[in-house]
């Protein structure tokens, strides 16, 4: 028996079995969201720079009082050694998540600053073709506010929720399987 290569199909066996599934699946076009939406990601992320800014602060403030911190034996000396390399690498983790957090205000400013001044988006969200027509006419062109960087779709609410600073969905996750 010869074996065949795995279906890599991007449809799943019933939409290629049913030609109207499939074409309905073609019609679906892509949502962005609505002015509520984007003010409530930009909430979002104004609280989680406020708690990361209190993390950082304590976490400077315990990196402090370590460095101040004498010593007797070799082995506290050593402990002491190892606490600092840990603050310091968390406190240097949590100022990249800052600027990201930073750079996606950015980004959802531009997209409120262009979209909602030539389209009314509070009551339905608008196409994102529209989004990224609208972003070309304003000569912006950076990477938009929960349209993902690697693939271009929609990045989905529940992940924006969770980290509302992602350039990207879960399609590397999807794909490297």
């Amino acid at each position: 028996m010869i074996n065949q290569p795995p279906n890599h199909s991007l449809w799943p066996r019933s939409t290629l079995l049913n030609p109207k599934k499939r074409s309905a699946k073609l019609n679906a076009r892509p949502c962005y969201f609505t002015k509520r939406e984007l003010l409530n990601f930009q909430q979002l992320l104004a609280e989680k720079k406020r708690e990361l800014v209190e993390d950082m602060n304590s976490n400077l403030e315990q990196l402090q009082i370590q460095n101040t911190k004498e010593s007797v034996s070799h082995t506290e000396r050593a402990m002491d050694e190892i606490t600092q390399e840990m603050m310091v690498s968390l406190l240097a983790r949590e100022n990249k998540i800052f600027h990201a957090i930073l750079d996606a205000e950015q980004r959802l400013e531009a997209v409120l600053k262009f979209l909602v001044v030539k389209y009314n988006t509070t009551s339905s969200p608008p196409l994102l073709k529209t989004v990224l027509r609208a972003a070309r006419q304003a000569g912006y062109h950076g990477i938009i506010y929960g349209v993902c960087a690697s693939c271009g779709k929609v990045i989905e609410k529940e992940r924006l929720v969770i980290v509302p600073h992602t350039k990207q969905c879960t399609c590397k996750v999807r794909y490297s399987g």
